[in-house]
């Protein structure tokens, strides 16, 4: 713990510091140019990291902050909770200390429900917050506004291929032919497909992660999690990424889910 709480110690200290790391630009952007009341709408925030910085993915590592985005409205609708795009790099700082970063670009897909009594004019304002970071880091927050009009049919945008895109970037379920079990407190998953491996855990998979073990002797990759102890519920919210020659890879969303009962 000693190199984690001296790295946060020095970025505490900096945070006193006038320093000024260029802004984080936010894009949005939705699949209708204007909606219908009862309409389920899908919105895209792209949210642009100046070069040299980086930005926290939902589970920050060993330390910083978790990028986040609240919608606020003149209407009453729902919303569901961000799909995030994966982190595009796990940094490796001094002290062994990591973190799961964006360091490019972010992305987040968000469904929002209008109610049947909406009418007028549906006014939306995205709000980011988040950690930048290169030698210090520094709290952000940027603001983009969105506007709609409520008719009596929605009228689809020009950037439902461009949300198409970024949704096809969002992590997918593992392959049918994948299979997975336990052995004692050793969580084993095996892909066929081969590749190279690499895991991103959600915050409670990490509390309970020992090492992680790599195997492309057999058919594939086989992938083991040694765990302090078994999980009594379900463990969301990991990534997996396979990458092939190429620089390709695929995204996967990763559940660790408990032992069957004997």
């Amino acid at each position: 713990m000693l190199p984690i709480l001296t790295t946060l110690l020095l970025t505490e200290s900096v945070w006193a510091a006038p320093l000024q790391p260029p802004p984080v630009a936010m894009e949005v952007v939705a699949d209708q140019l204007a909606t219908a009341p009862g309409t389920d709408i899908q919105i895209l925030a792209m949210l642009n990291v100046p070069e040299g910085w980086h930005i926290y993915w939902q589970n920050p590592g060993d330390s910083g902050q978790a990028t986040q985005i609240s919608i606020q409205s003149n209407q009453s609708i729902e919303t569901q909770a961000p799909q995030w795009t994966a982190p595009e790099e796990a940094l490796e700082l001094e002290g062994g200390v990591i973190n799961y970063a964006y360091t490019h670009q972010a992305g987040a897909i968000i469904a929002v429900h209008t109610k049947e009594q909406a009418q007028g004019l549906l006014n939306l304002e995205l709000v980011a917050d988040y950690l930048i970071c290169k030698h210090a880091c520094v709290p952000g927050q940027v603001r983009e506004a969105l506007t709609l009009p409520i008719s009596t049919q929605p009228h689809v945008s020009p950037y439902t291929e461009q949300i198409a895109q970024w949704t096809a970037r969002l992590p997918k379920p593992l392959p049918e032919d994948h299979s997975s079990g336990w052995q004692n407190a050793n969580f084993r998953l095996l892909l066929p497909t081969g590749g190279h491996g690499q895991l991103f855990p959600s915050e409670e998979l990490e509390t309970v992660l020992e090492s992680i073990a790599w195997d492309t002797q057999g058919v594939g990759l086989e992938m083991t999690l040694q765990l302090k102890s078994n999980p009594t519920q379900s463990l969301t919210g990991s990534v997996l990424r396979i990458s092939q020659a190429g620089g390709l890879w695929v995204d996967y969303e990763l559940t660790v889910n408990p032992p069957e009962s004997p």
